[in-house]
C-alpha cells in the first residue's frame, strides 16, 4: 500500500499507530478496519451456528433395522453425536459409535450393525434374566401368606412372609426350599440364598420372643 500523502507522518494507513493528531483518511482507515473485523466476528459466529444446527440435525435422524433402532444423542458438553443401539420391547441401549457427518454414520452401519445387535443381544440377555428372577421372587413373596397359620393342622404353621424373608416351620421344610431355590438361580441370577434360624432360647434370654421365634428362614441376597 502507498504511503498516505496527506499524513503529516509519512504513515501508511495499514499502520496501527497514526501519530497523536491522525489525518482523516487515517480516522476512515481505520473505521474500515474495525467493520471488516466486526463483518468476520460476525461470519465466523455464523458459521459455528451452522455447524452446530448441522449436528443438531444429524442428531435428529434415527435408523431402524427392524426390531433394532439406532438413536444419536448429541453430547452437551462436546457437542458430539454418540449413537446408541436399542431393541423394540427393551429399555436398555448400548453405545456403539461418535460420528461427526452422515458418511461416517453409514460407514460405521455398514461395516459394523451386526456387531452391535449383538452386542445388544448379549446384554439384554443378561438383563431379560435378571429382571426375570426379580419377578419371580417378588411375586413369591406377594403369594404368601403374611403371617403363620392361626388354625394348625398337624401343628404346622406352613410358610410365611414378612416381605422380605420366608419363613418356615422346621428346618427340613427350610432346606428343600432353599435348595430349589439354588437350583432355579443357578447360572441365571448374582442372588444368594441363605438360610438361618430364630432359636427360642436365644430369644428367650435376649427377650426377643415375637410372632419369629422358632421359625427357620430364607433370605435372598
Amino acid at each position: 500500500m502507498a504511503k498516505c500523502k496527506a499524513c503529516p507522518h509519512k504513515k501508511t494507513c495499514r499502520n496501527e499507530c497514526y501519530g497523536e493528531n491522525p489525518c482523516d483518511i487515517a480516522l476512515a482507515y481505520d473505521r474500515l478496519i474495525r467493520k471488516v473485523e466486526i463483518r468476520d466476528d460476525l461470519l465466523q459466529k455464523q458459521s459455528d451456528e451452522l455447524g452446530a444446527l448441522r449436528k443438531c440435525s444429524l442428531a435428529e435422524n434415527g435408523r431402524m433395522f427392524g426390531d433394532y433402532t439406532l438413536t444419536p444423542v448429541q453430547d452437551a458438553f462436546t457437542r458430539k453425536v454418540g449413537w446408541w443401539i436399542s431393541k423394540k420391547g427393551f429399555t436398555t441401549a448400548r453405545y456403539c459409535f461418535t460420528a461427526s457427518d452422515e458418511k461416517e454414520v453409514e460407514y460405521q452401519i455398514k461395516n459394523g450393525l451386526s456387531g452391535y445387535i449383538r452386542l445388544l443381544d448379549d446384554t439384554l440377555q443378561g438383563v431379560d434374566a435378571t429382571d426375570r428372577i426379580d419377578r419371580l421372587l417378588k411375586d413369591l413373596l406377594w403369594a404368601l401368606p403374611k403371617e403363620p397359620r392361626s388354625d394348625l393342622v398337624d401343628n404346622d404353621s406352613g410358610f410365611w412372609t414378612d416381605r422380605a424373608e420366608i419363613l418356615c416351620p422346621s428346618e427340613a421344610e427350610c432346606e428343600v426350599l432353599a435348595n430349589f431355590m439354588e437350583d432355579v438361580l443357578q447360572g441365571l441370577s448374582s442372588i444368594t440364598v441363605q438360610t438361618g434360624h430364630y432359636d427360642p432360647e436365644e430369644d428367650v434370654r435376649n427377650s426377643e420372643v415375637d410372632e419369629y421365634t422358632g421359625f427357620y428362614y430364607i433370605r435372598f441376597e
